[in-house]
């Protein structure tokens, strides 16, 4: 069935114009579902699986990669249920789903950040400081790839909604794709 699809999207593909929207376009198999409380339904249950994330506290830089694989393991349902919305949801559902995509990375790299404990007024304390300085500095690269993939899915987002811009009509996905757009840009800096 998997090879089917794969024809199915190569197909779609390969039928696409040089004129084409900026962003692609929603690809639905045969026999699939395509109603969209169908999809707000699934786009539900990866932003609450993607809420129930969380990272154990990181005091050593021994933990950063054990702790980056664990985080990433928690967020791989919520990613693929956005990204399969992506693929084969409505328009609407798809600026949503780009939308859950860029706030999933962004928030897993926000939990990454917090798992090192705050020193607090501990400011005296200069093994402390180094500590926190070191961790913070070697998290920095490991969340990276997150955040690069969160502006990426913010910027979709936008993308799908300027292609598209009667899916602005319902103000959740209006408000989705302008939060996208600052999300995007504060990415940016």
């Amino acid at each position: 069935m998997r090879w089917m699809f794969v024809a199915f999207v190569l197909a779609a593909s390969a039928a696409a114009s040089a004129d084409a929207p900026r962003c692609p376009p929603t690809i639905v198999p045969p026999g699939t579902t395509n109603d969209a409380q169908t999809w707000r339904d699934s786009l539900g249950v990866a932003a609450l699986a993607q809420a129930n994330v969380a990272v154990a506290p990181i005091d050593r830089v021994a933990q950063l990669d054990v702790a980056i694989a664990a985080l990433d393991r928690q967020i791989a349902q919520p990613v693929a249920i956005y990204q399969d919305a992506l693929a084969r949801a409505p328009t609407a559902e798809r600026v949503l789903a780009a939308f859950g995509l860029g706030m999933t990375y962004a928030n897993a790299a926000v939990r990454a950040r917090a798992a090192i404990p705050s020193i607090g007024d501990d400011l005296d304390n200069p093994a402390a400081y180094d500590t926190f300085v070191t961790l913070h500095a070697a998290i920095e690269p490991l969340i990276a790839p997150d955040l690069a993939r969160a502006h990426d899915a913010f910027a979709q987002a936008a993308c799908i909604a300027d292609d598209n811009p009667d899916v602005l009509a319902d103000p959740v996905v209006a408000w989705s794709a302008a939060s996208a757009r600052a999300l995007q840009a504060s990415l940016e800096q």
